[in-house]
């Protein structure tokens, strides 16, 4: 079993994999924003949402699906945000 210490220097080493992870999906989805209002498309594809909720289900796997099902609604929320915002810049 690991010690206090151990978990929380491992926590912050994934942190830190996940801050740089987001921030390149913020930047891809300010990317995504842009070829969408060139080629006049919606910000909102529910029919993509959709897909996106169950292939993070599956990738989390039946004893994390709910957990990081939530935390993915809160970036599919954010990123339209981002998206909004930039499509109307």
């Amino acid at each position: 079993m690991k010690t206090i210490e151990e978990c929380r220097l491992e926590i912050e080493k994934l942190d830190s994999k996940i801050v740089d992870l987001l921030v390149r999906r913020v930047f891809t989805t300010n990317e995504m924003a842009e070829a969408k209002k060139k080629q006049g498309l919606p910000i909102y594809d529910q029919m993509r949402e959709d897909l996106l909720r169950r292939r993070i289900r599956q990738l989390a796997g039946t004893e994390y699906e709910d957990v990081i099902s939530r935390i993915y609604e809160t970036i599919i929320t954010e990123s339209k945000k981002q998206q909004m915002q930039r499509f109307f810049e």
